[in-house]
């Protein structure tokens, strides 16, 4: 993102088709006759690796950054089956036998080159709202 820029104006011009960035191919194909003029090389082709949450992860109590509830109700092992359409998610939780209802929303990313997977989670169960970060080490 742009400096001064606002993520919704961001939006607006990353979704222009008029607009182009270095990661567009017919950006680099219009570009190369000025950098061959000039002695540059050309730019290198940017393939984006898809990002692929698969996998079996474990918790990690050491890094994760949680609230005053503690760990109670959280997933020890999460295993994840993500296809081009689908991600299938399988937590392994331990509980007594309380059940509740709890209303979650979830982001996720991969850190430390795949090996890391973070779950930033927003959540509202009977006890009240719960931000909290989960740190998972890929088994």
């Amino acid at each position: 993102m742009a400096r001064s820029t606002s993520r919704k104006q961001h939006e607006i011009l990353i979704n222009d088709p008029r607009i182009l960035s270095i990661e567009d191919a017919a950006y680099r194909e219009n570009i190369a006759p000025f950098r061959s003029l000039y002695g540059l090389p050309a730019l290198p082709e940017i393939k984006k690796v898809p990002v692929s949450f698969s996998g079996k992860w474990t918790f990690n109590e050491e890094r994760s950054i949680l609230d005053n509830f503690g760990f109670g109700n959280l997933p020890e092992k999460i295993e994840i089956t993500q296809t081009p359409s689908d991600i299938k998610v399988k937590k392994t939780m331990k509980r007594g036998n309380q059940s509740f209802d709890m209303a979650s929303s979830e982001k996720w990313n991969l850190q430390e080159k795949g090996k890391v997977f973070v779950v930033r989670q927003s959540s509202t169960t009977f006890r009240g709202k719960r931000l909290i970060t989960l740190f998972y080490n890929k088994e």
